[in-house]
């Protein structure tokens, strides 16, 4: 066989034949990772829709998988949470916990964000986990831990910052 022809193979497989060579069940086996995490403020203008002015009174999300420590707030600190997978691939009653050192505070701060499981997010893979609940200064943020957890308690993945590993 020609190297040509190896090739062409070897191309056809990668494109076409992932499911043949159960390319999706080795992905899944791997599990999903954090990808990346971005520490932002957002106010509340940031989540108003169209909707809401006009007088709809609930919070329409539409395309965004928020989860906030508390209920009665949306401006805060958010950690924007990027998944290697769609949010809708994570186990029911899952939450995201974070961890923080502050420079400000002794000790370490424990926030936990219930992910909202009624909702279907096939095509979003970011989570938004605000700490709505006390004002936090980002510039105050010494080191940080995002870990996410199933119902039972155990950590699924986790992510942290350089300060945190240290």
């Amino acid at each position: 066989m020609s190297i040509v022809r190896i090739f062409a193979l070897l191309s056809y497989l990668t494109i076409f034949g992932a499911s043949v060579l159960g390319a999706s069940d080795l992905r899944r086996k791997s599990g999903t990772k954090i990808e990346c995490v971005a520490i932002k403020y957002m106010g509340e203008s940031n989540f108003k829709t169209i909707g809401e002015y006009f007088g709809s009174r609930r919070e329409h999300q539409y395309f965004r998988c928020v989860a906030r420590d508390a209920e009665n707030g949306r401006a805060g600190t958010y950690f924007i949470v990027g998944l290697s997978e769609s949010v809708e691939k994570l186990p029911p009653k899952t939450s995201a916990r974070i961890h923080l050192i502050m420079s400000i505070k002794e000790g370490v701060r424990i926030f936990e964000c219930k992910i909202p499981g009624g909702k279907k997010f096939p095509l979003v893979s970011e989570i938004y986990c605000g700490i709505v609940s006390e004002k936090i200064d980002i510039s105050q943020i010494k080191a940080w831990n995002v870990e996410f957890i199933d119902g039972k308690g155990n950590v699924l993945f986790s992510r942290c910052s350089y300060m945190w590993a240290l």
